[in-house]
This record gives C-alpha cells, structure tokens and sequence, in this order.
C-alpha cells in the first residue's frame, strides 16, 4: 500500500478534500507532455511500458531524474527492469532494495537494460565496423541526441527503430539529404553480418532502399532473395549492380502555381508586428520586384491582410450604421405635438447623438492609457503575494484586467458595436426621466439634477450588471481567456464611459438646450394605449404569465441544446485541401504525372481559383532528429474558391473528381 492510500484509509470522510489535492504517483508534467507529443497516454506510472523506458533511457535520460519514489513504486516489474544501470545504481539504497523486490521476477531493477547493454557489447565485438558517411559528423540539422555509428551493431541498437532493416528504411524516408551515402557506404561484409544476425533483415527493407545499396553489395545478394522479388525490381536491382541503371532519391518537392514551375515563399512577421502594415509592405515589394523583372509573377495563395481588414471595416460600419439608427429611432420616439404642430424633436435626440460618439471616444482613451498605468501597479503585489495561492491568483487575475497593448481588432469593435446599445440604454434613461420633470413644468435646473440622481443609481446597478456578465469571459484562462478577453474589457470601458457621459455630459447639455416650450404636452401615446391592456391582463392572470414564461425559458433551452458547437465559426480566407498519398512503390515522377493529369481536371471546374500543388512532402516521426523528408507517393493541392458561397458544392466536385482519378 502506498502512503497515498493509507492516508485515505486512516482518514475517513476527507475522500472528496482528498480527490482535489493532485496523486502524488501522477507523473512529471515533462512526462505527459512527452507522451501527448506522441499521441500515448502517460499520465500513471501503470502507464509506463518497458518500450516507453527503453525510449526514454536511449534519447533523455535525464527524466528518470524527476520521478519520484511513490511513482517508481508504480513501475511494473517489466519497466522497473529496463531502468538503466547507472540510475539504478545511484537510487536510495533502501528505495533500490524496495524496487529490486517488486521486479524480482525480472531480475530486480536495472536487470533487463544491464542484460541487453551485455548482450549489445558481446555482439558488438564481432560485428564489422562500419566506414565512409557512418564515421563522418552528424550532418547539419540532425539532432544531438543522434547517436554513433561505429559497427554493424549499432545499426540493430540505435534506439530509432527496432532493427537495423527498420532503421535503414527510416533513413530513406524521412533523410534524403544524406540517405543515399550512409545506404551506399554499407559494405558487403556488414550486409552479410547483418542479415546472418537479424531475423528478415533483407525482406524488411524497402525497395527504395534496396536501390540506394551499393552496385557490390547488389551483386552478392542471395539468389533466393532476388526471386522473390517483383520481376521489375530486380531487373532494376541487376541494372544497378551492373552499372547500367542509376537509383535515384527527391531531395527536394515539386511546386507549381496553376500548372507553372514555381516556388513557395511564405512570409513571416515578428510577435509584435502588425499583419496588416507587413502584409501591404510585402505587397508593395511584390509590385517592385515584378516591375523590375517582367518575366516574375507573384500569385498570393493566402494571405490575412484582406479579411482583418474587410471584417474590421465591416463590424466599423454595422457600428456606425447601429449609431445612426438608434438615432433615427429616439428621434422618432421623443417627437410629437407641440402646441398643436408635430415637431421634431431634434434637441433631445442631439443630447443622446453626442453621448454616443463620446461615450466611444472615452472607450478608445481608456483601451490605450488606463492599462499601461494600472497593470505595472500590480506587479510588486503579484510578485509579494505569488506564495500565497488565493491571494496571489486574485491579484494575478486583476491585473489581466488591464493587459498592455489592446488594439483595435475583430474583439475589440465588436465589443465597442455591443456596447453602443448600452451606452444610448444609460443617457436615454437620464435625458427621459429629466424630460418628465421639465415636461411638469418644475425648475429647470431642478429638473436635471432630479431627474437625474432619481436614476443615477438604478443605471449604475444596470451598468455593473452587465460588466459582470461581460467581462469575466476574458478570465476563462487558456486560448479561450486569450482570445475573448480584449472583448469584454472593450464591453467594459464602453459601459463604464457610458454610465460616466449619462450623468455629466447628458444632463448638462439637457439644462442647456432643453426647454418646456419645446417639449410635447405629456399624454398617453398610441404605443401606450396598446401595451396598458396587455400590462392589466398580465397582472390580472399571475399563473398563465409565469407558466408562457416558463414554457418560453425551456424551450430556449431546448434549443440551445440542439444547436451545432464549434470552437470559433468559419472565417478567413477560403480555401479547398487536397491531399493525395499513393500507396505502394511509386517514383516522384508518376506521382507527378497523375498530379498534373488531376490539375488540368480542376481546370474545367467552374469557381476553382488559384490552384497550388507540392508534389513530394516531408513527413516521418523521425524528420525531428534526421531532417527533413521527401514522400515520393505524396502531393498537396491548395484550391482558392472564387465565391465563398459555392464552396460546399466545389469541395463535392473536387472529391467526386479526386475520388474518380485516384480511387477512394
């Protein structure tokens, strides 16, 4: 029983205190990143399988040094086993001794890596050395975890793949830098070796490794072996070993542009630069560079310039199109009959007009100094208090209240656009209730200020209302957090400069232009006439009220859980993916062809834009430590859609096309 267990057993009733404080088995975070990055789950030491040591013993060592002895306990006797030797040997003695019992069946800890590290040098001794590209420095760009080749041994034990077959062919697919050299400089004497020590090794390899062997090696293969192979790969396989035929391996993709030879230029900009001022900068030496050499064209595939730009104008005009309506509205509402005559009542509707743009102006003032002066407050508090859990998180979360370097973003307009519904909601309130005094005919500077403390505090609560409803989206935390927050603080000085102009700026520019005279009489409208009997028969009829209410309230809900979820909508600049891996043995050159072949269909294809084809992709676990790759059967095809509209019914006509060329 570990400690962990027996403190949920010697403490009965703290089950649900104790499921909220972390296992103390769990394995170190760097572990279960290591295994996310490899799509296993690793997250108990139950997890950890003797495959999983080995890896980790071969390429980082070091992360035996974060497990804790509550976790090596966890091991089973197959892990605990293949922990290496020199680990093992410097652990607590009484925490060895403890583990060498749990995988006594195996030996103790250590045993199994001890036993193979023995049998690796007894092979070792008598395995051919190995010569040319093998004893050279590792190339440029492969990782320094990759490890020496000294003799044929080392091929079977390299960590990368299990066997020295497996090996090889890795190196073919995911190293065509350096593959042909290291394949080519395999001596007859190794191959022999190799193939007398490990089960299959010449049936493993690939063909398109057997064809980077070298012409004396080809020559002595057995005879058994070439007749199982196809007809064709061993014609090609003599043609080698006599000099007649030329293997041949990609080191670099194929790339065309609307069926022209091409080359892919992506740009890239620093963190803090702005997309758009770089983009029109690229643009710009685009123009310069096919002006000054007429036989360059440029086609942009994609790029993020044109939708900031159309989404921002877009969200900037229904803004100001919202402004100009609620205007109109108010307009239309406050007027009516003056001494007989229908007049407009443009004085109270220019009261709200201004408050509006002020309010806004205010938001954007706030967005670009109020947090360069508040955030750099918290920082000796966050730092003083950063031991202190609930203290310091509550400090921390503050000060990303007030994050530096809000821009004026897709976020932050639309937050501005909802606001401005608000912000005309907070004057109306005031300039309406101020309206109803003068309207009495009180003093008119009593009227305002009146009119204007009766409902200061109610549009306040208001107010507050919904920034707590606003802003703590921004406090998700994660890539949510992130992207939400500029948001609901953009919500939050909108209102906040709201609530301010409402009770300053309206009720100053109501005592100014404001007068009885120009005011309709007060009476019932024919809005008011129409709602007073619904308003009776709800008050009259309690029940039925609450129960259409309720009824309404489920079936929202009801309707919120049929709607379709996604992380964001579709946005951005539309575009159709095709990708094509042709199985089997296939050259660059036939996988080119078929491409080709398929682009000139695309051609005929109404809606189809610019079509971008890599024929040849890198790919491979291993390309992280060999570099790069080049997967002859592989081509990517990137379609720009003309219509967004018609993007659903093109991508069923490039599949149906794709589907007839290539198969299913």
């Amino acid at each position: 029983m570990t400690d962990w267990e027996k403190v949920k057993t010697e403490l009965p009733g703290c089950e649900e205190v104790l499921e909220e404080t972390p296992d103390p088995r769990e394995l170190p975070a760097a572990w279960q990143s290591a295994g996310e990055t490899q799509g296993i789950p690793l997250v108990m030491p139950e997890d950890v399988t003797p495959e999983i040591v080995q890896g980790i013993a071969e390429f980082a060592p070091q992360m035996f040094d974060m497990l804790s002895a509550d976790q090596l306990r966890g091991f089973s006797p197959e892990a605990l086993g293949w922990l290496p030797v020199e680990y093992v040997e410097n652990l607590d003695p009484e925490l060895r001794a403890e583990l060498d019992q749990i995988a006594a069946e195996v030996g103790g800890a250590g045993a199994l890596a001890a036993a193979a590290e023995q049998e690796s040098e007894e092979m070792a001794a008598g395995a051919p050395e190995l010569s040319g590209a093998w004893r050279e420095p590792a190339p440029e760009g492969a990782a320094a975890a990759m490890p020496a080749f000294e003799t044929a041994a080392d091929l079977m034990t390299s960590g990368f793949s299990p066997t020295a077959a497996g090996l090889l062919n890795l190196l073919v697919e995911n190293a065509p830098e350096f593959a042909p050299d290291l394949v080519g400089d395999l001596t007859p004497e190794v191959v022999a070796w190799l193939v007398e020590n490990e089960v299959g090794f010449l049936e493993t390899l690939s063909p398109a490794t057997l064809r980077l062997l070298s012409p004396e090696v080809l020559a002595e293969l057995p005879e058994e072996f070439l007749d199982s192979l196809d007809d064709d790969l061993r014609l090609e396989l003599e043609g080698i070993a006599s000099g007649t035929v030329e293997a041949f391996i990609p080191t670099s993709t194929i790339n065309r542009v609307n069926g022209n030879p091409s080359l892919n230029l992506s740009v890239y900009q620093d963190q803090e630069a702005n997309t758009v001022a770089v983009s029109h900068e690229v643009f710009d030496k685009l123009d310069e560079l096919e002006a000054e050499y007429p036989g360059l064209q440029f086609d942009i595939i994609f790029e993020q310039a044109s939708f900031i730009e159309e989404s921002i104008s877009g969200v900037t005009r229904e803004g100001i199109l919202g402004a100009v309506f609620a205007v109109i509205v108010i307009l239309f509402f406050l007027s009516g009959l003056v001494s007989g005559r229908y007049r407009l009542a443009w004085r109270s509707t220019l009261v709200i007009a201004v408050s509006i743009p002020l309010s806004i102006f205010m938001t954007f003032a706030l967005m670009k100094w109020f947090p360069p002066v508040v955030n750099p407050l918290f920082d000796p508090l966050v730092v003083a208090t950063k031991d202190i859990p609930v203290l310091g998180a509550l400090l921390r979360g503050l000060q990303n209240l007030f994050p530096m370097g809000l821009t004026l973003n897709i976020m932050t307009l639309s937050g501005i656009t909802v606001a401005i519904g608000r912000v005309v909601d907070d004057s109306i309130v005031v300039l309406e209730n101020i309206y109803r005094h003068i309207q009495r005919g009180e003093d008119r500077k009593q009227s305002v200020l009146v009119g204007t403390r009766d409902v200061s505090l109610a549009i306040f609560a208001s107010t507050l209302t919904t920034v707590v409803v606003f802003l703590p989206i921004g406090l998700l935390g994660g890539l949510i957090g992130e992207f939400c927050l500029p948001f609901g603080i953009a919500v939050t000085y909108a209102l906040g400069s709201s609530f301010v102009v409402a009770i300053t700026v309206v009720p100053l520019l109501a005592y100014l232009f404001i007068r009885k005279e120009h005011l309709p009489e007060e009476h019932e409208t024919a809005i008011q006439r129409r709602y007073t009997p619904v308003l009776k028969w709800a008050l009259g009829h309690r029940f039925w009220t609450l129960a259409i209410a309720t009824v309404l309230l489920l079936g929202s809900v009801f309707l919120f859980a049929t709607r379709p979820r996604a992380f964001l909508p579709d946005f951005g600049e539309t575009q159709v993916s095709v990708t094509i891996d042709l199985n089997g043995d296939v050259t660059m050159a036939e996988t080119d062809a078929l491409v080709a072949g398929f682009e000139e269909t695309l051609g005929t294809i109404e809606g189809v834009g610019t079509v971008s084809t890599e024929v040849g992709s890198s790919a491979g676990i291993a390309a992280a430590f060999l570099g790069s790759a080049i997967d002859q059967g592989q081509a990517n095809i990137q379609i720009s859609v003309e219509q967004v509209e018609d993007v659903d019914s093109l991508v069923s006509q490039v599949r149906e096309e794709a589907e007839a060329y290539f198969g299913a």
